[in-house]
């Protein structure tokens, strides 16, 4: 360990005078705590940076410690400008070299960790223009600072200077979670050309796009996901979907034969015994769910399907059965399933059964009044008898 880092993990904060705007009650064990484990942090930062060359020791822990702890605490909007005095003293502590990398990379670390919002982004914006900054770190903190802000814009394109794929990946996920479709678009896209090739990325961008109409564009990001991930069945699948819904049957069926010779996944089947489903092929389409169920037992969707097909064939208890396998597999939405289960029973003539299957759903589902309904009705139907 370098001989500042030594110093400063040896000499644990003492209680100073602390400025006015911070209130006078003492430091908790826990908080005294976290300054420690901050100036140490801090001291890990400066031997990493290489200033012990540059920085005197007359940077004291206490003042560190007194920084981050005072500004670690939620501040009112009066206190905002005392914070940046703080912060720009510490920064001057600092001394002749505080505009080296290494120094930047320092200030960065405190100013990400503790600062305000409110300040935090500008002050990060000047560590990014100082001239003498090499650090992408810096970079990627004042993307952070973005984010939070809700400015997506400056995060994206901050964050793809430095290639911060996961960031961009994540922020991606949450506006698509929130509809921002264009905005998800843009941080897909950037992560892309920041990293390459991750075919959940593809999948990801290619779903978005199909969001904002642009089927073409999804089709041709699908088709790039397929040439780094040849054995993924998403792209063959999602691509047969878009062209399901255009009703040009005849390309889907393309992909979805595509998917299930380039792949071992029961996906490809389920969506093309759907399609087949939708044009009345119901034969073709029960023998396409049972190939499905068979390559991956585990998969409720498949039973799911397999079920409501043979309700609609009227084969109960195959049917039944089918149904009550989704029932127990499914971690996603339960409830709906014991709601098909129960409309089986019922139709099959079991209302002992369907009862039991709507109860198990309400549980699941308790505002579903439809449900309330169904129960309503059946137990009317048995008081009758």
């Amino acid at each position: 360990m370098c001989k500042l880092g030594r110093v400063l993990l040896a000499v644990r904060p003492k209680p100073t005078a602390r400025p006015s705007w911070i209130n006078s009650q003492p430091l908790s064990m826990t908080l005294k705590r976290f300054i420690f484990i901050s100036g140490s942090l801090c001291a890990l930062l400066l031997c990493v940076g290489g200033l012990t060359e540059h920085v005197s020791l007359n940077l004291t822990t206490v003042r560190v410690a007194q920084t981050i702890s005072t500004l670690s605490k939620t501040l009112g909007q009066s206190s905002i400008d005392q914070a940046r005095e703080e912060l720009v003293s510490l920064s001057q502590s600092l001394g002749d070299h505080s505009s080296s990398p290494g120094s930047i990379s320092y200030r960065a670390a405190i100013i990400h960790s503790v600062a305000p919002l409110s300040i935090r982004t500008s002050m990060l914006e000047d560590l990014v223009n100082t001239p003498k900054n090499t650090r992408p770190l810096v970079k990627y903190w004042l993307g952070d600072a973005y984010f939070e802000s809700s400015d997506y814009p400056r995060a994206i394109s901050t964050w793809a200077e430095v290639g911060a794929a996961l960031r961009l990946k994540e922020l991606g996920h949450a506006l698509g979670k929130a509809g921002r479709w264009q905005e998800a678009a843009a941080a897909y896209q950037a992560s892309l050309e920041s990293f390459g090739g991750e075919i959940k990325v593809y999948l990801d961008l290619g779903a978005v796009l199909v969001q904002l109409g642009r089927h073409d564009e999804a089709v041709q990001v699908y088709e790039q996901g397929m040439e780094i991930a040849p054995g993924n069945w998403g792209p063959y699948v999602y691509i047969g979907n878009i062209y399901r819904a255009q009703k040009d049957f005849e390309r889907a069926q393309y992909w979805y034969n595509r998917g299930i010779k380039a792949t071992s996944s029961e996906w490809p089947y389920i969506e093309l015994a759907r399609m087949a489903e939708a044009q009345g092929a119901l034969d073709l389409a029960e023998s396409t769910l049972r190939i499905a169920v068979r390559i991956n037992p585990g998969n409720s969707e498949a039973w799911l399907r397999l079920g409501l097909l043979l309700r609609r064939q009227g084969i109960c208890g195959e049917g039944i059965a089918a149904l009550e396998k989704a029932a127990e597999l499914t971690s996603s939405a339960p409830g709906s399933q014991y709601q098909a289960l129960g409309d089986m029973k019922r139709d099959c003539g079991d209302p002992k059964g369907a009862l039991r299957a709507y109860e198990a759903a309400l549980r699941l589902s308790p505002d579903n009044d439809d449900l309330r309904r169904r129960i309503a009705s059946i137990r009317q139907s048995l008081d009758g008898e």
